[in-house]
């Protein structure tokens, strides 16, 4: 007996579970392994960044030294996106020579949306991760029964 003649002699019933429950863990799997590349990745990434960004004398000289490959980080495009909106706001400062709490609202409001738009994408896959969780002992279960 092996695991490929005991799959033949199963009802076509079980085969399709036995199908379905193999596709979600390759699914699981697949989505657990690009999760750990892309979070090694953006840790190296993140340690580049906060490196340039300490040994810089101002904040100014590094959003000019910050190159376009260096934005394909969050902390990176967070900074250089706040930063471009601050300079923004500054163009429009008031003749009392400070920010206008509009100003600083949008920088702010900003910052959250690019924050929320980079989270997204940090968990894309996510939900298919909690439903393959939760169903994939049912299907099984369903499986033994019908077994």
């Amino acid at each position: 007996l092996s695991i490929f003649a005991l799959f033949g002699m199963a009802t076509p019933m079980v085969k399709i579970v036995m199908l379905l429950l193999i596709a979600m863990s390759v699914a699981v799997w697949a989505i657990a392994l690009e999760k750990w590349r892309l979070l090694r990745l953006l840790n190296q990434r993140a340690d580049r960044f906060e490196k340039a960004f300490w040994q810089n004398d101002g904040l100014p000289d590094l959003y000019k030294n910050t190159r376009p490959e260096q934005t394909d980080h969050p902390l990176a495009y967070l900074y250089t996106s706040g930063l471009r909106e601050w300079q923004k706001a500054q163009e429009l400062e008031d003749d009392a020579g400070g920010l206008n709490i509009s100003a600083k609202h949008r920088v702010e409001q900003l910052l959250y949306a690019d924050l929320n738009r980079i989270i997204q994408r940090l968990e894309k896959y996510l939900p298919w991760l909690g439903t393959i969780g939760s169903t994939a002992p049912f299907i099984g279960l369903f499986g033994t029964v019908w077994g």
